[in-house]
């Protein structure tokens, strides 16, 4: 079964939250709001997967930056 999987760690919040460069708070709320996947374990600890994450964040990161076009067109205008 492990051989279809690749190698991936589960980490806590602290670690993955420096690999991805964000607040460990905003990693672990984000993970109560049900916007990061994790894997809670007992009672408040919970474990994260960095690459899926990432993977979960991607679409927010494109919905934040403004695109080219639209950044010139707000601060180009004068």
């Amino acid at each position: 079964m492990s051989e279809n999987r690749p190698n991936r760690r589960l980490l806590p919040a602290g670690p993955t939250a420096r690999a991805l460069k964000v607040p460990a708070q905003w990693l672990i709320d984000e993970a109560d709001a049900g916007r990061v996947p994790c894997l809670r374990i007992g009672r408040g600890f919970v474990l994260f997967d960095t690459a899926a994450v990432e993977q979960a964040l991607l679409p927010l990161a494109q919905k934040s930056s403004p695109s080219p076009r639209s950044a010139t067109a707000e601060g180009g205008g004068q």
